[in-house]
């Protein structure tokens, strides 16, 4: 047996652990707050750069275009009159539409009911893409269902439009209609864009939209991240290059 000497005892005090495990939740929570952060981010992008890829791959489509189609029970191809596939019905283009909240985007192959070789060949030598276009009869019907493309904005996004740094209400949904016509003339691809939500596939409405500077449509990120980006959409552009990406001060002009 041992005299005279005092043991002592080493531990924690209850304020000691308290603070400790006070200290590891905020770490354990800030490091939760990041992670979420992150990956609330990568999903916007994700959204982002889906729906530019959804409208690049349209122009792609027009340039790539086939025109052998299914034919409908009557022997006709779906959505034409005649029987000749290549020259009563010669796709030309697409037209893309959004619904009215912004949310989902359909697009179809634009036909020209006319012989496209008649109607350049009657055309007189002052005649632009316009006359042509207007003598083509064209229509987008939405029969010819292997050519149909419909398409949802993910991770529940939807397109706003721009508002400046002072507003800070919701930006109001961004609906839209455009056309890609291939120019019969020069062959390149021409875009046409009109705004808001109209039922329907009428071509030349949209072609006869006054369209002469970029349209900014961004995409509301719903809390994903702090600030908006999207597309913007070039008059001038004659393929995919139209399309170009919208930083977020280009969503707040």
């Amino acid at each position: 047996m041992i005299h005279g000497i005092k043991l002592s005892r080493h531990g924690f005090t209850i304020v000691e652990v308290i603070m400790f495990l006070a200290i590891s939740g905020l770490m354990i929570s800030g490091l939760l707050i990041a992670v979420s952060g992150g990956i609330n981010n990568e999903r916007y992008r994700d959204a982002t750069n889906s729906f530019t890829d959804f409208l690049k791959e349209q122009y792609n489509l027009v340039d790539n275009v086939q025109n052998a189609r299914v034919n409908a029970d009557g022997g006709n191809p779906d959505g034409c009159n005649g029987e000749r596939a290549t020259t009563d019905c010669t796709i030309i283009g697409r037209y893309i539409a959004s619904d009215d909240k912004g949310e989902k985007l359909m697009s179809w192959p634009i036909i020209a009911k006319n012989d496209v070789v008649e109607v350049i060949a009657d055309s007189e030598p002052g005649d632009d893409d316009m006359d042509i276009y207007g003598a083509m009869n064209l229509e987008a019907p939405t029969g010819i269902g292997e050519m149909n493309r419909e398409y949802a904005l993910r991770w529940q996004t939807r397109l706003v439009a721009p508002v400046s740094k002072q507003d800070t209400s919701s930006a109001p949904s961004q609906p839209f209609r455009m056309v890609l016509l291939r120019s019969p003339l020069t062959s390149t691809i021409s875009t046409y864009y009109a705004g808001g939500f109209v039922g329907g596939t009428d071509v030349m409405s949209v072609i006869g939209t006054t369209f002469s500077e970029k349209v900014f449509l961004c995409v509301d990120p719903r809390g994903l991240a702090p600030d908006k980006t999207g597309v913007s959409i070039n008059p001038s552009g004659v393929n995919s290059s139209a399309i170009e990406f919208a930083t977020a001060t280009e969503c707040r002009s």
